[in-house]
């Protein structure tokens, strides 16, 4: 994971950087003069990839984790805890996917959606947790 984290950072920081450009008007960050259609779908692509990348890998920790949580002796709030952690990190493996096929066939005039899906997850995680509290407030009400 720590490889994973290191090999996409720079192309996070540049996203992040234009993407703080572009909200200020100029006044913070820099422009990514990015020349070609070309070029502009590699970016979006590297970030998707790297994204989901990370993500995955803390889905599969997890995954291992409910694989061996008879010797790991996780008591039924653990293993609760690690089902819902799994579906929660599958959110961000999915937003990182849809942002991947984006880069890779939007028209170069919408290609900016394939960052802007990543805002989804500013709904979809709240969602998740709400539903998620309130399936563990219902079994301890059990």
């Amino acid at each position: 994971m720590l490889a994973t984290i290191l090999i996409y950072i720079y192309p996070l920081k540049a996203i992040f950087g234009s993407m703080w450009f572009l909200l200020s008007d100029g006044r913070f960050g820099h422009a990514l003069g990015l020349r070609t259609n070309a070029e502009a779908r590699a970016l979006f692509a590297i970030f998707a990839v790297g994204f989901t990348a990370i993500a995955l890998e803390i889905v599969l920790l997890n995954l291992r984790a409910w694989q061996l949580r008879e010797p790991l002796r996780l008591n039924a709030r653990e293993r609760s805890i690690t089902r819902y952690e799994i579906a929660g990190w599958s959110l961000p493996v999915c937003v990182g996917i849809v942002s991947l096929v984006f880069a890779l066939t939007l028209p170069r005039e919408k290609i900016q959606w394939s960052g802007w899906v990543y805002v989804s997850m500013n709904i979809l995680l709240p969602l998740n947790d709400h539903y998620r509290k309130r399936r563990m407030r219902e079994k301890n009400k059990k």
